[in-house]
């Protein structure tokens, strides 16, 4: 473990960051390279989440990433806080034991308020699975079905959160897309190889994977991304002490895995973030990323799409699609110069190539 000093600013946190999202600079050629390196990527928004991968990967497609799902080098589940996250097959298993525990505590509540006790949700459990093993692959009303025909009411959010206790489970996952709709498949056809971890060996892969590729952090960014405990995350960063460097700046300690790498982003050096953004969401604290004009603004909401400019938010933007047409809104909430204006626009035919359609652009 090594130890930097004060000499280490915000600005040298931020280019760090930036470089190890993979955001300045990348050594992926491929969805699943860089999904597997970062842990997981949150995707409930499932077209925001593939601009997330895009954005780090030079010439990558929607395409190439919509492939990657449908073929399952990539899954989606509820594995993280619990929100959905892209995952790659082999890790799927040892995370989810992992934070499952934690998920279910935390909709211990919604299950006593909807009546959903635990024979009724292993009951629902044995329905989704049968009817799975049966037709492969099936839409979430498709499973509604089944479970409607076994009198399990799946009326207000019951059927959202059986077939979140299925996924908790490892018992289910996604399955290819049909058309627009998402579907289910059980785990066991859609996972291979499996990287088998537990215990101390999982805590250390977590920390490994976090703070790689989202570091400089502190232990409550970590407890917050993942959902460990603090004692958890605290034994995580014990467990990694060797490969981590510790820095601290201000008041907080942060920790990192350093690397050596060459200043290759351009200036200003822009990025349009979709909605719920690692680089963005990846924080308890967002101070970083949030001038603190910018933040009176939005309120200290990074759920949106962002503009970002070297590093720090700078405006929002908003996606409108039609056909082959895409249309984009800027919003600045910081001035732009003539050179920053022109670098947003340069961004968003990178996300118009990306998308393969014809880009207009208004600010």
């Amino acid at each position: 473990m090594s130890l930097l000093n004060e000499r280490m600013t915000d600005d040298g946190l931020i280019r760090h960051r930036l470089f190890n999202h993979g955001l300045a600079g990348t050594s992926f050629n491929c969805a699943e390279h860089l999904v597997k390196a970062m842990g997981c990527i949150q995707s409930q928004d499932f077209t925001a989440a593939k601009w997330a991968i895009g954005n780090r990967i030079a010439g990558l497609t929607d395409l190439d990433v919509e492939v990657a799902f449908n073929e399952g080098k990539l899954l989606r589940t509820h594995v993280l806080r619990p929100t959905w996250h892209f995952v790659c097959p082999e890790d799927i298993g040892w995370m989810l034991k992992l934070t499952a525990p934690r998920i279910k505590n935390l909709c211990r509540s919604l299950n006593q308020q909807h009546d959903l006790d635990a024979k009724l949700r292993d009951r629902s459990r044995w329905v989704i699975v049968k009817a799975l093993q049966d037709y492969k692959q099936l839409t979430r009303m498709e499973l509604q079905v089944f479970l409607k025909e076994a009198a399990i009411k799946t009326d207000s959010i019951r059927l959202a959160l059986l077939m979140l206790d299925a996924e908790l489970a490892g018992l289910i996952c996604s399955g290819r897309k049909r058309g627009n709709q998402f579907t289910y498949a059980l785990m066991e056809d859609r996972v291979g190889q499996k990287l088998i971890l537990e215990g101390e060996d999982a805590l250390t892969e977590i920390g490994a994977r976090y703070f790689k590729s989202r570091g400089p952090a502190t232990l409550h960014d970590f407890s917050w991304w993942s959902g460990l405990s603090m004692s958890d995350a605290k034994k995580s960063v014990h467990l990694n002490r060797k490969e981590l460097t510790k820095m601290v700046l201000g008041d907080q300690v942060y920790w990192f895995v350093a690397k050596v790498h060459e200043e290759t982003q351009r200036e200003p050096a822009v990025h349009l973030l979709p909605g719920f953004d690692e680089y963005a969401l990846a924080y308890k604290n967002r101070r970083h990323l949030l001038p603190p004009e910018v933040a009176a603004f939005t309120g200290n909401d990074v759920s949106k799409p962002l503009i970002v400019m070297n590093g720090k938010v700078a405006g929002t933007w908003k996606r409108s699609e039609k056909k082959d047409r895409l249309r984009i809104e800027f919003k600045p909430i910081v001035p732009f110069d003539k050179i920053g204006y022109q670098a947003v626009l340069e961004v968003a035919e990178e996300y118009a190539r990306f998308a393969n359609k014809t880009g207009t652009y208004v600010f």
